[in-house]
C-alpha cells in the first residue's frame, strides 16, 4: 500500500512540475545527457553498476546558464544532510531545502554536483536560486497535501 501511495504522490508531483515549468521541458537529448552523467557518477562511487536506462529523472527544475537542475529517483547523495541551505556569495539571503526524499542535483559541463556543491561554481544568480526554491516548495506542498489526504 505504501508503494501505491508513494507512486501516486510522485505522479502528482510530476504533473505539478510539468505545469510549473511549462516553458522549460527536458528534451530527450538533455535527459540522456543527465542520465549518462549520473550513471558515470554513480558507477565511480558504487560497486554495483548502472547505465543511463536505469536512471529516472523524477523532477526537472529547469536549465540555468547551461546547468540542469533535477532530482534523480533514488539519489540520496553522499553524506548529504536531510536539510541544507543555499546562498549566493556576498548576499545575505539563504534558501532552505530538504530531501524529496532525494536531493536536488546539478549537471554542469559534464559533471554531477549536489545543489550545495554547485554554489562554489558561481553559476546561479540569487534570482535563479530563488526560482529553484519556489519550484521546490511547490513540490513539497503538493506532496504534503497528498500525505494529508491519506
Amino acid at each position: 500500500m505504501k508503494k501505491v501511495i508513494v507512486l501516486f504522490m510522485c505522479i502528482c508531483a510530476i504533473v505539478l512540475i510539468s505545469a510549473c515549468n511549462s516553458n522549460q521541458k527536458l528534451n530527450k537529448e538533455e535527459e540522456l545527457y543527465i542520465k549518462n552523467i549520473y550513471a558515470n557518477y554513480y558507477n565511480k562511487n558504487n560497486n554495483d553498476k548502472i547505465n543511463a536506462s536505469d536512471v529516472n529523472v523524477k523532477y526537472f527544475f529547469g536549465e540555468y546558464h547551461n546547468a540542469y537542475i533535477v532530482v534523480i529517483e533514488g539519489d540520496l547523495g553522499e553524506n548529504a544532510h536531510y536539510e541544507y541551505y543555499c546562498s549566493i556569495p556576498g548576499e545575505s539571503m539563504a534558501y532552505w531545502f530538504r530531501r524529496l526524499p532525494e536531493i536536488i542535483s546539478v549537471y554542469y559541463e559534464g559533471e554531477y554536483y549536489t545543489l550545495n556543491q554547485s554554489q562554489k561554481l558561481n553559476i546561479f544568480s540569487s534570482a535563479d536560486i530563488k526560482k529553484i526554491h519556489e519550484e521546490y516548495w511547490k513540490i513539497v506542498e503538493e506532496l504534503e497535501k497528498e500525505v494529508d489526504l491519506r
